[in-house]
């Protein structure tokens, strides 16, 4: 686990050089995080929190603090996925019935425990193979901070970025 930590932190060093920080809240509240997304990304407060776009366009990152329940994350994440859907990520047919295949994990960033759901079922951008990935980072009992990626499978960038989450005390 320490080496998952130093490696996120390790990767996120180069991504402070020309970075922005962004403080998130809950509903233009009191700052309880921050990310920093690499100027080159463009980041810009978008209406599913703060957004951000590699140069090349293949990956992309939103940050978002919502309430930590089951509804609000359902809203939050069926949100997400249509603002994919308008991008132009194709996600694989999945019966009504059926929950989509995810493989979960628990690990920190940043001393935070996090949670991470990385889609299983193929999804495509722009005729290329994309990997899709929640993470639930619970700050406290009233709200939690709501990151989902997606890019080329093994994207360090991604990784790198989500390794500059803090808690803003």
């Amino acid at each position: 686990m320490k080496s998952v930590c130093l490696a996120l932190l390790m990767l996120s060093l180069p991504i402070r050089a020309g970075a922005a920080e962004f403080p998130l809240a809950l509903d233009g509240g009191k700052p309880a995080a921050s990310i920093s997304l690499p100027d080159e990304w463009k980041p810009r407060d978008g209406a599913h929190g703060v957004e951000g776009t590699s140069p090349d366009g293949l990956s992309f990152l939103v940050a978002k603090i919502i309430k930590p329940d089951e509804q609000s994350a359902g809203i939050y994440n069926d949100e997400t996925t249509a603002y994919f859907e308008e991008q132009g990520v194709a996600f694989s047919h999945v019966k009504d019935d059926a929950d989509p295949k995810t493989t979960d994990t628990d690990t920190k960033i940043n001393g935070l425990d996090t949670f991470v759901s990385r889609l299983d079922e193929p999804t495509v951008f722009k005729g290329a193979p994309t990997v899709v990935t929640y993470y639930a980072i619970p700050l406290g009992e009233t709200q939690t901070l709501n990151i989902v990626t997606r890019g080329p499978s093994g994207d360090q960038k991604l990784v790198a970025i989500v390794g500059t989450v803090k808690a803003i005390p």
